[in-house]
C-alpha cells in the first residue's frame, strides 16, 4: 500500500481518469472512499474469519498477494504501533524486523487455502476438459462409423439397382427373342399356307 497521502491522491486521480474509459464517473474521494471501505472489509473477514460474507474478497485478496502485501495501510500502522508499545521504544524498519503477526499468520493461510481450492478447480476443469474432448471425439468417430455404414449401404443399394437393371435388360432380350420367333414362326406358317393354295390351284388347273 502506498505509505503517503501525496502518493494515494495522484492514484485516486489516475483511477478515476481511467474509469472514464468505462463511462464510470467518479471522483477521486469517491475512489479513495470505495477503495478504503473495500480494504476495511477486507480486514474485517480476515480478523473474523467470514470470508463468505464478503463478496470480493477473493479479489481483494488476489490484489495483496500480488503486491505481496500482508494487510491493509491501517493494519501496518496499528501493527507498529504495538510494537511500540511493547518494546518501550522506537523502532524503524532499517534497523528491526517486524514479528510475524497474527494478521499474517491468518492471511497466510488464507492464501494457502484459496491456492488449494484453486489448484482443486483447476484440476476439475482440466478433467472435465479431458472428458469432453474425449466425447468429442467418440462423437467424431461415431460419424464416421455412421458415414462408412451409410456409404455401404449405398454402395450395396446401388448394387441392385444394377443387377436390377441387368435383369431386366435380360428379360427384355428374352421377350424380344421370344417376339421375334413368333414373327418368324407366323411368317413360315404364311408361307406354307401359300405354298399349299398354290399346290392346291396347280392341281385343280392341272386335272
Amino acid at each position: 500500500m502506498l505509505e503517503t497521502p501525496k502518493k494515494k491522491k495522484r492514484i485516486w486521480m489516475a483511477i478515476s481518469e481511467n474509469l472514464k474509459d468505462y463511462n464510470i464517473d467518479m471522483t477521486p474521494d469517491q475512489v479513495r472512499w470505495k477503495i478504503n471501505a473495500l480494504t476495511k472489509k477486507y480486514k474485517k473477514c480476515i480478523e473474523t474469519e467470514c470470508l463468505n460474507k464478503f463478496k470480493y474478497f477473493k479479489e481483494m485478496d488476489n490484489i495483496y498477494s500480488l503486491y505481496n502485501v500482508d494487510s491493509d495501510a491501517y493494519l501496518i500502522s496499528e501493527l507498529m504501533h504495538d510494537i511500540r508499545i511493547k518494546n518501550g521504544k522506537t523502532l524503524s524498519n532499517n534497523k528491526r524486523q517486524f514479528p510475524e503477526s497474527k494478521h499474517s499468520i491468518k492471511i497466510r493461510k488464507i492464501r494457502l487455502a484459496n491456492r488449494i481450492e484453486s489448484d482443486r478447480c483447476q484440476a476439475k476443469i482440466n478433467l472435465e476438459r479431458q472428458w469432453i474432448e474425449y466425447l468429442h471425439i467418440q462423437e467424431c468417430l461415431r460419424i464416421q462409423r455412421d458415414e462408412t455404414i451409410d456409404r455401404g449401404l449405398d454402395i450395396k443399394e446401388q448394387e441392385l439397382q444394377l443387377r436390377k437393371k441387368e435383369l431386366d435388360l435380360k428379360q427384355s432380350i428374352e421377350l424380344r427373342n421370344i417376339q421375334l420367333n413368333e414373327k418368324y414362326l407366323d411368317e413360315y406358317l404364311q408361307v406354307q399356307k401359300e405354298k399349299c393354295e398354290l399346290l392346291k390351284q396347280f392341281f385343280m388347273n392341272t386335272f
